[in-house]
């Protein structure tokens, strides 16, 4: 639960070597390359290394070829496939592919309109006479086609138009039959039967063929075109067979190469050499520097992160599998810095705790991680991860509650008679108990805004900033001073008991706000700094702390304040599924049980979505505000196997 070392690797070498050990970065998966030029022992005398991508074109010629073959490409192991004969295989197999994809399309086309055609035809094999017959005469024409069977009767038996239409066959959604109708009146005959769903067959109807005859021709040369599109077919799935594990192969070489040229920016030329520079995880070092002492003349130099000053290492969380999902939290925010603490176990655990709080119910809690549970298997993602573990927290403060879907009096047996309890712990409705509630939320909100201050006097001491950890208002006095106040307004109002007096005043509550006051006077004495009021002097620095002391005291209250909500949406929440109760009760069995089930499913969206943010708040808030900076840039290691470089 921190964030993994890194370490910076300085790689040298002849120019002649720069795309080999592009090829090694890529394949060891783990380098994260940055600007060498942003060093600045190489910022004079040095040229840019040139990057232009000259494999997008066989790259889309590939892609091509999967398509046309159905060759789902995925990464295959490509060792000693050489990038140029790889271009000059894909343009040979791209021109063949095509041209076969291209006859078996035709040869599908054709056969279509071959099989259609017979398919009309048939309608009309009780029809013993030549179609050209049927066609146009000297005043007369001929359509041939269907209509839905729901609209036949209008054509035989009522006169809508100007042509008469005789039934050939009968289908049960379309009718199959001859029109004919004056040349003359051909437009408005067509428009007439368009109107009534009429679709006209493309049958020639000049040939000296009857139906029958048609037909026979029809399906001889379908079994012609037939045998033509099996015989491409065959030719493209043998090209398929022979190709399909070579063309994956060809696809991660050809992804690797078009990832060398973009990595080959980062690089830089001092005369005949080049230098890269990027961080590779500590732990991963070893292997990293192994795969690069494979190349001649190659060196690496490894510096710790830690004492690199100039260029920011980026940062990798390293987790346990139990908060781990909220990760997705701090992407949200924002990563740290490499020199900052992982924030992900303490927001893992707080944002439970006070999501628990908010929303406690035994029976929604269950069912929240169930939902979340089958989330998490079909996709995987963290969301789904988050619902199971708050849902938890839920069930368990509502265990506490005495809720299960609402219901407050189900688990009274098992606190009565299992547990000898005189009623559930803790009753949310109790008039007693609301101000109660409020007063625990505020304390719950002061132990985590503490924690926080605890966590940046830690990183101050991390950091070796003193002035954080010890003068800063979310430092050691800053503890001491917001401790102070809250110990003695508890013991005031809870037990009657005065500590303000003027000892505890002066030593516990003044003392820490001169020493917040004078942070940085104090900050560049401890560090021998001659200017201690810095460039704008006493005068400034004194009037400008004074209104940032008067922010800080009030942060400090509206901070705490804003923890009132916590207390609020247990209130809010209880509140709600009364309502829903009380509906509930106001119906039959039936629909009492209805209302009930839909009751739920509303608040546990509506509210479960409103807590869920107000949660989130309190984090960014209340609480990151006082230790974390964010900031950081996220580790984006090369690799052929992901697109996130």
């Amino acid at each position: 639960m921190a964030i993994t070392k890194m370490t910076l690797v300085d790689i040298k070498g002849n120019k002649s070597k720069l795309d080999e050990v592009l090829l090694k970065c890529i394949g060891t998966g783990v380098f994260n390359p940055e600007q060498a030029s942003a060093l600045t022992k190489y910022a004079r005398g040095i040229s840019a290394a040139q990057s232009v991508n000259t494999y997008q074109t066989s790259m889309q010629k590939l892609t091509e070829i999967a398509d046309c073959c159905k060759v789902e490409l995925t990464y295959e192991d490509f060792d000693g496939l050489d990038v140029d004969n790889i271009v000059q295989h894909i343009e040979q197999l791209h021109e063949r592919t095509l041209r076969l994809a291209g006859q078996r399309d035709e040869y599908q086309s054709e056969l279509k309109k071959l099989k259609t055609a017979s398919q009309d035809l048939k309608h009309l094999m009780e029809l013993d006479l030549p179609l050209k017959q049927l066609g146009e005469g000297k005043y007369l024409t001929t359509l041939y086609g269907s209509i839905p069977s729901s609209n036949a009767k209008k054509l035989t038996e009522e006169s809508i138009g100007p042509f008469v239409f005789f039934e050939c066959e009968k289908e049960e959604e379309r009718t199959w039959g001859l029109c004919i109708t004056l040349k003359k009146e051909l437009s408005l005959t067509q428009e007439t039967l368009s109107s009534v769903g009429f679709q006209a067959s493309p049958l020639d109807m000049t040939l000296d063929n009857t139906p029958k005859e048609l037909v026979t021709q029809l399906e001889s040369d379908s079994k012609q075109v037939e045998e033509k599109l099996k015989l491409v077919e065959t030719e493209l799935n043998d090209t398929v067979c022979s190709e399909k594990q070579r063309l994956c192969k060809i696809y991660a070489r050809l992804k690797a190469a078009m990832k060398s040229l973009d990595v080959r920016r980062y690089a830089v030329y001092i005369r005949d050499e080049f230098h890269l520079i990027g961080f590779v995880p500590t732990d991963e070092i070893n292997r990293f520097v192994l795969q690069m002492e494979l190349i001649d003349t190659v060196e690496v130099t490894a510096t710790p992160a830690e004492q690199e000053q100039e260029i920011q290492a980026p940062v990798k969380l390293k987790s346990n599998r139990l908060v781990k999902p909220f990760e997705m939290f701090i992407d949200m925010y924002g990563l740290p810095g490499y020199n900052e603490m992982d924030p992900t176990p303490f927001v893992a655990l707080t944002y439970t705790i006070l999501f628990g709080i908010m929303f406690g119910d035994l029976g929604q809690g269950l069912v929240m991680s169930l939902v979340g549970w089958f989330m998490s298997r079909k996709n995987g993602g963290n969301f789904g991860k988050i619902l199971v573990r708050i849902g938890f927290s839920s069930a368990i403060f509502g265990f506490l509650y005495g809720s299960v879907f609402g219901i407050e009096t189900l688990l009274d047996p098992f606190y009565i008679n299992v547990l000898g309890m005189s009623g559930k712990p803790i009753h949310v409705m109790d008039p007693d108990t609301i101000s109660m509630l409020l007063i625990a939320a505020i304390a719950v909100g002061a132990i985590m805004i503490l924690a926080s201050m605890l966590m940046n006097v830690a990183l101050g001491i991390k950091q070796k900033d003193y002035e954080k950890a010890l003068f800063s208002h979310n430092g050691l006095a800053g503890i001491v001073l917001y401790g102070s106040i809250l110990v003695g307004a508890a013991c005031l109002m809870l037990l009657d008991i005065n500590l303000f007096t003027i000892p505890y005043i002066v030593g516990l509550i003044v003392l820490p706000v001169l020493l917040i006051f004078l942070k940085h006077p104090l900050a560049n004495l401890l560090s021998k700094n001659d200017h201690l009021f810095g460039e704008e002097g006493a005068g400034g620095y004194l009037s400008e702390s004074g209104f940032e002391m008067f922010e800080i005291l009030l942060s400090y209250a509206t901070n705490t304040m804003s923890f009132l909500r916590v207390g609020g949406f247990i209130i809010s929440h209880a509140g709600m599924m009364a309502v829903v109760m009380t509906l509930t009760e106001m119906m039959n069995s039936v629909g009492g049980i209805v209302m009930l089930i839909f009751g739920n499913i509303f608040v546990m969206c509506l509210e479960g979505f409103i807590v869920g943010i107000a949660g989130l708040r309190l984090e960014f808030y209340e609480m990151f505000s006082r230790y974390y900076n964010g900031g950081g840039e996220p580790y984006r290691p090369v690799s052929v196997y992901a697109d996130n470089d």
